[in-house]
């Protein structure tokens, strides 16, 4: 498994929706290692739940980050409000 650095390029864009109606939160997040994109489907939740759906993702492709680190501490973080037909499916 490979240790993400401050030198590796990572960017990560999550999408956030607020439903209304149930007053449920959902996200969704496109994560940029070095050039290859990963996507991490539309799920329940919001704030912790983002962390913790990033380092699963990571896992799963084979990176990790050092345990006295957080996984935004290492990247640049977009967030951005979105329509649920335009999170990743």
């Amino acid at each position: 498994m490979e240790t993400i650095t401050k030198k590796d390029k990572v960017m990560i864009v999550i999408g956030e929706w607020f439903d209304k109606v149930n007053g449920n939160t959902y996200h969704d997040a496109t994560i940029s290692i070095n050039g290859e994109d990963y996507l991490i489907p539309y799920k329940y939740g919001y704030s912790a739940n983002n962390e913790w759906n990033l380092k699963e993702l990571l896992n799963q492709v084979g990176f990790r980050i050092r345990k006295d680190k957080r996984v935004l501490d290492y990247c640049k973080v977009y967030t951005q409000n979105k329509l649920k037909r335009n999170l990743n499916k």
